[in-house]
Order: C-alpha cells, then sequence, then structure tokens
C-alpha cells in the first residue's frame, strides 16, 4: 500500500494538469496518499510532498489547496527525513506560494515540539533569512515569523529585534493584524 501511494503522489506532481478540477475532476486521491504516508511516519515521501510544492502554483493550489490549509505542517513533520535544508529551500523559494512558504516555516514549530530541532537554531533560521535571503522579500511570509515569535514570547531571545528596530518595524508595518507595537516596548527595556 505503501507503495502505491508514493506512487499516486509522484504520478500526480508529474501531471498536475491532467489531475486538476478543469482536467479531471474532484480528484483526492493523493491527498489521501499524503496524509497516510504522514500517518504511517513515511520519511519517503518528504521528498515526494516537497517535490510536488515546486509545480505549477495554480496547478498545486487547486490540487491540495484543502491540504495546505488544514495540515501541511503536520504532513510535512510527519515524513520529515531530517534534511531541514529542504524545509529551506521552500521557505526561502519567492516563486512559491507564500501560503505554501507559511505552511511549511511552521513545521518547524511542529519538529521544535518533537524535539528534533530547537528554539534557537528557529531564531538563528529567521535572523539570518531576515538578514540575507529575506531581506528583500516582499511577501508575507515575516508575518509567520513573528507569529512565531509572539507565540513563544521570545523577544528578548532575537537579537535581530533588539539590533534591527527598523526591520522589526517593517514587519509590524506589512503585518498590521498582530499586536507587535507592544512587545517593541519590552524589547527597549
Amino acid at each position: 500500500m505503501t507503495e502505491k501511494f508514493l506512487e499516486k503522489i509522484d504520478n500526480v506532481a508529474n501531471n498536475t494538469a491532467k489531475y486538476t478540477t478543469k482536467g479531471y475532476g474532484d480528484y483526492y486521491y493523493h491527498i489521501l496518499a499524503m496524509l497516510m504516508l504522514a500517518e504511517f511516519r513515511e520519511k519517503r515521501a518528504f521528498d515526494k510532498i516537497l517535490n510536488f510544492l515546486t509545480k505549477n502554483q495554480d496547478e498545486v493550489d487547486d490540487l491540495i489547496g484543502i491540504l495546505i490549509d488544514d495540515s501541511l505542517s503536520q504532513v510535512l513533520a510527519s515524513t520529515f527525513d531530517g534534511n531541514i535544508e529542504k524545509l529551506e529551500k521552500i521557505i526561502l523559494n519567492p516563486n512559491l506560494h507564500t501560503d505554501i512558504r507559511k505552511k511549511v516555516f511552521e513545521t518547524f514549530e511542529i519538529l521544535e515540539r518533537q524535539k528534533k530541532i530547537t528554539n534557537d537554531e528557529i531564531i538563528n533560521k529567521i535572523e539570518n533569512w531576515l538578514n540575507n535571503e529575506l531581506k528583500n522579500d516582499q511577501s508575507f511570509i515575516g508575518d509567520a515569523f513573528v507569529k512565531y515569535i509572539e507565540n513563544k514570547k521570545i523577544y528578548d531571545k532575537l537579537t535581530l529585534a533588539k539590533r534591527y528596530k527598523e526591520t522589526f518595524k517593517v514587519l509590524k508595518e506589512e503585518i498590521g493584524k498582530y499586536n507587535v507595537e507592544n512587545k517593541e516596548d519590552e524589547i527597549r527595556t
């Protein structure tokens, strides 16, 4: 059964146009395959799912939009093969939908709870990304970082927020739905 599920993910990923709603109607076998492989904690599914996410973004949204919204982070964490750089590639890819990139980042939180990555490693990654690859990123991937920082109450650990208040202000302006203003006061003290 596992082999059939893995094949189905590859088949749909390699023929996305065929399986979209326009091309095939309502087709969910590949979503079932991803969910079942996550339940089995099948590591071989990890690369296949990440590969799927990099295909034509409109077709990916049509094919797994429901999975992206509901459980992509959990599926990736359950199939995680230990290579964090693969997740980073998705997060840092400006050609992918921001929602996909955010959900992939949320995988880090799950991996942290599973003790596969530490809070300090995540903080270092966020700082590195915002200082380098994502410095000029115009997407809303930064709001996932702010949400993580707020949820963890880790403003004191994030040296970026202390050293680069301008970057933090830009994030605050871009992400009006998060109340970052009080946190800036905490950082100043």
